[in-house]
């Protein structure tokens, strides 16, 4: 056991070591109790005690203490594990020429790219040539070594264009948005795309490079007709024959509209019509509703209405919306008012009352209110007609009426 307290040898003795590797070979390698790995015999385990710093290498000179140098124990060369290339690989030759380029150590997502650049993804735009069209894309997926006649013709055809007038472009995934597409016209145009591909596929980690194609021929196609689109013509078809049948009760007045308007324009008021009365030399503006009712009736009734003289309607008659009203002298006013009144035996007294009373003689004159006015005051004088004793009787305690006079 005394090997345990050298730093330089294993901690365990010849038959530990041989339980240990015959029990857990692997656990004693990696915890530096034995020299070897079962699986790699020929690698040993490196010493896992070093000397210390003030140990000197040379032997017979003595230390600090006294005591001589022990050498260190003999150690294998180290050498690699055996999944690795040999040394010449790992260390060539510093001859500049023999090094590899630094791309040629890829990755797995450049070798991925490199083996799909066989195939390259395009975005093909449809309805390019239709006015007013809507556009959309579609995927589409072409070998890099196409020849330029069959790639252009397969584009063309799925942009549904004529590949002898067709102008085509194109913009790869990462170009300014608002830049111009490049050209897209003939072989050098096509390998120079595929080379720009290539190089940005290569380079891609995660987003998808497209090629997106572009028609750089102005629209000139019209929209073929969807059902909606045909329902709305039949129908509009069937209103321009029907405004056919009518077209003879309808008339048209444009011709004396615009001649009306050409001698109404109005030189004081710019841009407006005015009809200037010849009575009193005003301007009277007119809009459109009054230039169609004149130049309708210039069509319609020439021999009352032309342009000099407009047509006998409310429209242009100068009638004041309201009545002038008429002032009078309120001092040489005297209204005279007069009030008829009837006989006061009109107002009968109960049955159980009037049973003995007798009616009042026929013969009887009822004198009419008279009143006299004058300015600030109204006289009214009240007449008594003659009655019957019987009326005298029942008015009793009411007393006789006298001539009064009331002021108001």
């Amino acid at each position: 056991m005394a090997g345990r307290h050298d730093e330089n040898r294993h901690p365990l003795n010849i038959v530990e070591q041989a339980e240990l590797q015959q029990r857990f070979p692997r656990a004693g390698y990696w915890f530096g109790m034995l020299p070897t790995h079962p699986d790699f015999p020929n690698h040993y385990q490196q010493a896992q005690y070093y000397p210390l710093p003030y140990r000197q290498d040379t032997p017979g000179i003595l230390i600090q203490h006294g005591q001589p140098q022990v050498p260190a124990p003999h150690m294998p060369p180290h050498l690699p594990p055996p999944h690795l290339p040999p040394p010449h690989v790992l260390h060539p030759a510093n001859n500049p020429a023999e090094l590899p380029p630094p791309y040629q150590a890829v990755t797995g997502e450049v070798v991925a790219a490199r083996r799909e650049a066989s195939q390259i993804s395009l975005s093909i735009p449809l309805n390019t040539g239709v006015v007013g069209g809507v556009i959309t894309y579609v995927p589409l997926r072409l070998p890099a070594n196409l020849p330029f006649q069959d790639f252009f013709s397969r584009v063309c055809a799925k942009m549904d264009l004529d590949p002898a007038t067709a102008e085509l472009g194109y913009k790869i995934t990462g170009d300014p948005v608002c830049g111009a597409a490049f050209r897209l016209m003939d072989e050098a145009d096509l390998d120079e795309a595929m080379r720009k591909m290539i190089e940005k596929m290569r380079r891609a980690r995660t987003r998808e490079i497209v090629l997106t194609l572009q028609n750089l021929k102005p629209a000139t196609r019209a929209a073929g007709s969807s059902g909606a689109t045909a329902a709305r013509r039949r129908v509009s078809s069937q209103v321009a024959v029907q405004e056919e049948d009518d077209m003879a009760t309808s008339v048209s007045f444009v011709p004396q509209l615009r001649e009306l308007k050409r001698r109404l324009e109005c030189n004081c008021h710019i841009g407006k019509y005015c009809f200037i009365s010849p009575i009193t030399g005003d301007h009277q503006a007119l809009g459109h509703r009054e230039l169609t009712l004149w130049a309708k009736h210039i069509l319609l009734d020439p021999e009352s209405t032309n342009y000099n003289r407009p047509p006998s309607t409310k429209m242009f008659d100068h009638v004041r919306s309201r009545k002038k009203s008429h002032q009078r002298n309120k001092e040489n006013f005297h209204p005279q008012i007069h009030v008829h009144l009837g006989s006061l035996m009109q107002a009968r007294a109960p049955s159980t009352a009037t049973s003995g009373l007798s009616k009042e003689p026929t013969g009887a004159q009822e004198d009419p209110f008279v009143i006299d006015s004058e300015v600030g005051d109204v006289e009214v004088k009240v007449e008594e007609p003659e009655h019957s004793p019987d009326y005298m009787k029942l008015v009793g305690n009411v007393g006789r009426l006298n001539n009064s006079v009331w002021r108001f």
